[in-house]
């Protein structure tokens, strides 16, 4: 009877219909999926207490990962995934609790680094006494590595049906697949690659765009903002796949761009003047395309083959609520919102939204109407457009910290939507200092929030806030709709560990207690459950399998 309640409970949280042109039986995009929800149909963790070492597996990739990508499947019952960041692509073995390195490639252009030299790394960082000899370490090792290297390839990347793997880099989408389909051990190789033409950057008129927003801010000679914008590149970022098997990526610079999957074809591409794209996409399955600029949300619409920004053809844009002081921290000196479009409700008679948390200095979740307004839908009080649906503030349980900001995506499942703080008290650069003081040198953010859409009556409602937990390092959490718990990278006086909350009481069902070493430290990565329910942090020196209690 238990079981069937579980079941019943699951069944009334809908996702994102399946991408048949998407990897099946695991996330196939850095947010999971196509709607970008950050929730998975997987049974998670159950426990707490420590993790014994035998539990946990990394392979040692290199610096900043961010995720894992598609499901292999071979002969003989093996599985396999993918898995890059900004100097390789890595094919790893995941079937029953392997976590093996079939093999791999480095990324063209990029700075490759080997094994020994990122576990040298991670012993530097995890001997480090105080902030410091961390930070003089840093300075002198990997002097602006996030800024340089790091955001330079695989933040986004993509699986498709065929077992295909898309990595945006710089200047480029390279597609790697494998020498043999059906050989697990098969070398990696570089199927294709599409070099971005120069005609869609736009970085000096982004930089200009920047410079003119910090002089109208006051903070025209602040050098450290003006350096981050100088070293600001127009780059591909966010990727996603339309249900018609084309692909659809972001440019910083304020594009969208829809490009065939073989690249036979030339692109359509919709430009936004005045506009920034720092986070990644999500579509439905109907052509819509949502990207949330810095400063407007907009929806974007792919029909009959063709890209659209016009208001006849379904596309919108509407303003949201922002600071004009550069945010700190995490934010990058960001104005914005920091999270990646969400979309929500997908069941029969439930409101479909897409939701971000705006640019506020204290953050409001933020839910507008997908399609057509409905005629009888008035402006809510205190928006900033007709569009909002509904809009509440973040406010973490009563936390009183000027700002309450995150980079780190909202997790949807079915009507929930999961919140947490990703700024810390102090302004740290450059940005890898930032990920490796906060929680062992330095407090980290604290505060999550679970809210919950009511189709009825069109409103938010928050459900819970957990002000005693903290999130470093904008760690991106992952949805359980099978154990219905939020899963986060949290730290606390024992260090790292992934805490789960109950989605409707907030009471912590799970933590796993991973100690003090930053190879738990998931900078800027999506935690994510693998396909039997083990969890994958995305470490800072390569990716992490931490085996759950059976």
């Amino acid at each position: 009877m238990i079981i069937l309640a579980l079941a019943a409970a699951a069944s009334a949280i809908t996702l994102p219909p399946p991408n048949p042109f998407l990897s099946q039986g695991a996330p196939a995009v850095t947010h999971n999926d196509s709607g970008a929800s950050d929730a998975m149909p997987v049974e998670g963790p159950r426990e707490q207490g420590p993790v014994a070492p035998e539990r946990v597996k990394r392979i040692p990739t290199g610096l900043l990962t961010i995720n894992y990508a598609g499901l292999l499947r071979y002969p003989g019952g093996v599985q396999a995934t993918w898995n890059t960041n900004n100097n390789r692509v890595t094919k790893i073995r995941i079937d029953n609790g392997h976590w093996e390195e079939l093999a791999s490639l480095p990324i063209e252009g990029m700075t490759l680094l080997s094994a020994e030299t990122v576990n040298a790394h991670l012993a530097a960082f995890d001997r480090a006494a105080s902030e410091a000899e961390l930070r003089g370490y840093l300075a002198r090792a990997l002097p602006f590595y996030a800024e340089t290297q790091a955001r330079e390839a695989g933040i986004y990347s993509m699986t498709d049906e065929r077992g295909q793997f898309y990595v945006l880099t710089r200047s480029a989408i390279l597609v790697y697949g494998q020498a043999d389909d059906r050989d697990p051990r098969s070398a990696v190789v570089l199927l294709r690659k599409w070099t971005i033409p120069a005609a869609l950057k736009r970085e000096e008129a982004a930089r200009a765009l920047l410079l003119a927003r910090l002089e109208r801010s006051g903070q025209g000679q602040n050098a450290e903002l003006r350096r981050g914008i100088g070293m600001m590149r127009d780059m591909p970022l966010g990727i996603n796949m339309t249900y018609d098997g084309h692909i659809v990526f972001s440019m910083v610079g304020g594009s969208v761009v829809v490009i065939d999957r073989e690249f036979r074809n030339a692109p359509q591409v919709v430009t936004v003047p005045g506009e920034l794209f720092t986070n990644s996409l999500s579509v439905d399955p109907d052509g819509g395309i949502y990207a949330v600029g810095d400063r407007r949300m907009h929806k974007f619409v792919w029909r009959r083959g063709k890209l659209s920004d016009r208001p006849r053809d379904g596309a919108w844009s509407s303003p949201y609520d922002l600071t004009e002081n550069p945010l700190p921290g995490v934010r990058g000196g960001g104005t914005g919102s920091g999270t990646t479009a969400t979309l929500l409700g997908f069941g029969p008679g439930e409101d479909r939204l897409v939701v971000i948390a705006d640019g506020q200095q204290r953050m409001n979740i933020v839910a507008f109407w997908r399609d057509a307004i409905p005629r009888d839908a008035r402006r809510q009080p205190g928006t900033a457009s007709r569009r909002i649906a509904g809009q509440m503030a973040v406010t973490m349980g009563g936390i009183a910290d000027p700002y309450i900001q995150t980079e780190a995506s909202i997790g949807v499942a079915g009507p929930y939507a999961f919140v947490l703080n990703g700024m810390a008290p102090q302004n740290i650069k450059p940005d890898l200092d930032n990920l490796l003081v906060q929680g062992p040198f330095r407090t980290p953010p604290r505060g999550v929030e679970m809210f919950r859409w009511d189709h009825a009556g069109n409103r938010w409602d928050s459900l819970w806030a957990r002000a005693d937990i903290s999130t470093p390092a904008a760690i991106i959490p992952v949805l359980s709709t099978i154990s219905r718990q939020a899963y986060v990278m949290g730290w606390d006086s024992e260090g790292w560990n992934v805490t789960g909350l109950d989605f409707d009481s907030g009471r912590t069902e799970t933590r796993m207690v991973l100690g003090r070493s930053q190879q738990f430290n998931g900078a800027w990565g999506v935690l994510q459950l693998l396909p039997d329910g083990d969890v994958f942090i995305p470490g800072i020196a390569g990716p992490v399998r931490v085996a759950r209690q059976r």
